[in-house]
């Protein structure tokens, strides 16, 4: 795996916490703490793409 950072976090790159997408591959751009099941997560709970966009205000 390249070095580098997580898009979302910042978090340094690992395959050991990678998000997971929905058909249970490894998503390397974010980690699992972030992105889980093809959905990202905020505090370990799924959020949509309206609370997302509603955070980054």
């Amino acid at each position: 795996m390249e070095k580098g950072f997580y898009r979302n976090c910042g978090m340094r790159l690992t395959r050991v916490i990678s998000g997971i997408n929905v058909d249970g591959s490894l998503n390397g751009d974010y980690c699992i703490a972030c992105y889980m099941d093809g959905k990202f997560t905020q505090n370990g709970q799924v959020i949509d793409d309206r609370s997302m966009s509603d955070s980054m205000k």
